[in-house]
């Protein structure tokens, strides 16, 4: 009975520990004071500091204006990817503070809110 307990607890310890970790240098992409017209497409680089496969399932923006390309590929341990972000109203004057939302298989952090802001000028 006792080895029963001991390799059931060391069973669940080995699940818990084989997980991925999502992890981002910045929670904010900040384009700062950019020209009128600029490109307004920026990469966030996304870590797997985990054991298992990291899957970002979706990366939603705050408003229309906001364009990402959420890669559908497993960031296998060790590894990274990046989520490009179009900010497309380039043309529009003025400070912008805009959110991503992207949700992954990270148990312990499914999901994280990324700050877009900038300004534009002439």
């Amino acid at each position: 009975m006792l080895l029963v307990t001991v390799s059931s607890a060391f069973s669940q310890q080995s699940s818990t520990e084989n997980q991925p970790k999502i992890y981002v240098e910045s929670t904010t992409i900040d384009y700062g004071i950019v020209k009128k017209g600029s490109d307004g497409i920026r990469k966030l680089k996304v870590y797997n500091k985990g054991t298992a496969p990291l899957l970002l399932t979706s990366c939603t923006p705050s408003c229309g204006c906001t364009a990402p390309e959420c890669p559908k590929d497993p960031i296998l341990p060790g590894k990274f990817t990046f989520i490009s972000v179009n900010y497309t109203k380039m043309n529009d004057l003025g400070h912008f503070t805009k959110s991503l939302s992207v949700t992954s298989n990270d148990p312990n952090q499914p999901g994280l809110t990324i700050t877009i802001r900038g300004e534009v000028k002439e």
